[in-house]
């Protein structure tokens, strides 16, 4: 049963930018991860006509279950204990499983016993977010940073705050990177030397809004924010970032290692994250980027090049304790391919319930992995409770197709 929304008021605030007007629609190709997104009661997906769904497959004795969580929908992504949908409209929306609990952390709530929403701003051009903040950019292009307060209110003017960082933006990604309408890219709190001069164990990551290049076309932020490249008015791609895998299109790096690591036995290996701090040109002859679980470069020529591999990369520890370079295929330099490559690179392994998803030609999607069915009492009466928990291996997810495009 959905609750009727009583509350249609946007904070005062933002009354300038984010209350006036609609934007139509835009096109951009979509990831995987934009699309599916997976708590442990269910699955939350974006089908191609722009509908959000809770779905739960059949298993161990329960049966399929399907709901219709939203329409008009282009984006959707988490939003720490809620999720958050970008409306056609340009409308930002704040979606929660509600239970009638007075817990609101959506992975203890039912999706299948109605949800809560709560209209956060309109006049959105672009969003992105992180846990308890959204980055939106407005069909004005200001730039704004709303924050979820922690207070039970319901009205958003109470719930959220609401702070315009910068105008005359074009695009931008959490409170990391946004690009000027005259194409100016600027970073904040990033993993990046922007001069190259400073060694890389000492960088700092920039505290305040630094240039890092003009000219720019567009930027990409992948890998949940780490690897990040941009595309210049000429067509050159540039990057730097987490390279684990080679996805900078080289082996170069400055430093790798493990957080917390401090000493290891010589030839064990380690799986690394690899960071480049300088940026650096990667090739020439760009039109756009696209990532499933590598990156995939399209050049205006027509040709597609694959950049990494989804073998992580490991790095060996020598005599005297010192890790030495991981050997990535092909020297981590990019692989031209063709379209049926790409469409072969189909699946997505989400990282905290581990379900792993794969999208088939027409859009159409199997599921293997563990879902929260029923709340059942905790034998050792720590928790309030337990969720009963049930497997499914490569079962198709009934009458939801997704679309990348």
């Amino acid at each position: 049963m959905k609750r009727s929304l009583k509350y249609f008021i946007t904070a005062a605030i933002c009354t300038a930018t984010l209350i006036t007007g609609t934007i139509p629609a835009f096109a951009s190709d979509k990831n995987l991860s934009d699309v599916i997104h997976s708590i442990d009661r269910c699955d939350v997906i974006l089908d191609q006509n722009g509908t959000v769904w809770a779905y739960r497959p059949a298993a161990g004795g329960y049966t399929e279950k399907k709901v219709a969580l939203e329409t008009d929908v282009i984006t959707i992504d988490d939003f720490g204990n809620y999720f958050m949908v970008q409306k056609k409209d340009g409308t930002i929306w704040e979606i929660d499983f509600d239970n009638g609990k007075p817990s609101q952390f959506y992975v203890d709530a039912d999706p299948f016993n109605g949800v809560r929403k709560i209209k956060i701003a309109q006049n959105a051009k672009t969003v992105s977010s992180n846990p308890w903040n959204i980055y939106a950019v407005t069909n004005n292009n200001a730039y704004y940073h709303i924050q979820r307060t922690g207070s039970a209110s319901l009205l958003p003017s109470e719930r959220y705050t609401y702070q315009k960082v910068q105008d005359n933006v074009a695009k931008a990604f959490e409170n990391i990177l946004y690009l000027t309408t005259d194409g100016k890219l600027y970073g904040k709190n990033i993993q990046v030397d922007i001069t190259g001069t400073i060694p890389c164990a000492q960088t700092p990551r920039p505290a305040d809004w630094t240039l890092i290049d003009s000219n720019v076309k567009d930027f990409y932020a992948f890998m949940n924010g780490s690897t990040y490249y941009y595309i210049k008015n000429d067509g050159s791609l540039y990057g730097w970032g987490n390279n684990t895998f080679g996805q900078l299109g080289s082996r170069r790096f400055e430093r790798f290692g493990t957080i917390g690591v401090t000493s290891l036995a010589p030839g064990e290996k380690v799986s690394v994250v690899m960071y480049d701090f300088n940026v650096e040109k990667i090739m020439t002859g760009v039109d756009h980027l696209e990532y499933k679980d590598v990156v995939f470069v399209y050049k205006k020529d027509g040709s597609i090049w694959q950049m990494g591999n989804t073998s992580a990369a490991t790095a060996t520890v020598n005599e005297k304790g010192a890790l030495l370079a991981p050997q990535l295929p092909n020297d981590g330099k990019p692989v031209r391919v063709d379209a049926a490559t790409v469409a072969q690179h189909n699946s997505l392994r989400d990282g905290v319930t581990e379900r792993t998803y794969t999208i088939g030609p027409d859009g159409s999607m199997i599921v293997s992995g563990a879902y929260g069915m029923k709340e059942i009492p905790d034998p050792q009466k720590i928790l309030p409770y337990l969720l009963d928990t049930k497997t499914v291996t490569n079962q198709k997810i009934n009458g939801i197709t997704v679309s990348l495009h």
